[in-house]
């Protein structure tokens, strides 16, 4: 009788979980598809995809100056990261390193503050003018 039990148990078990799958599915990717542009520039900058970077920028310049959903700017991230080629090529699309972040300084300013020597230089040849 148990084996019976635990047999009709476990099929109605697999039923539910197969016909479940393609909700979940379906769920994630309207995830995907609505995704904030800015944090998926966010995302490319993490994990330093030139290539995408370039790509998103190609398509909206606009948010090399943009926050994300968290706050941030693209430029402010490689600060984070000392991330001298990725802060490099933002600036090459515009990035503004005048924007002020949520501790009220620029991101110049955190820049200067910054022990990476080369991320320094890298913030010096574009400083902003006065």
């Amino acid at each position: 009788m148990r084996i019976i039990v635990l047999s009709l148990f476990l099929a109605l078990l697999s039923l539910s979980f197969v016909y479940a799958k393609p909700a979940a599915f379906e769920h994630n990717s309207k995830i995907k598809e609505n995704i904030n542009p800015t944090d998926e520039l966010t995302n490319a900058v993490l994990e330093n995809d030139q290539g995408k970077v370039k790509s998103i920028l190609e398509n909206n310049r606009k948010l090399v100056n943009t926050k994300n959903s968290e706050g941030k700017y693209p430029l402010e991230i490689t600060l984070v990261l000392e991330n001298c080629e990725m802060a490099e090529l933002l600036f090459n699309y515009g990035a503004d390193a005048t924007a002020e972040t949520s501790s009220g300084e620029t991101i110049y300013q955190l820049a200067m503050k910054n022990e990476n020597k080369t991320l320094k230089q890298i913030f010096a040849k574009h400083k902003p003018k006065s």
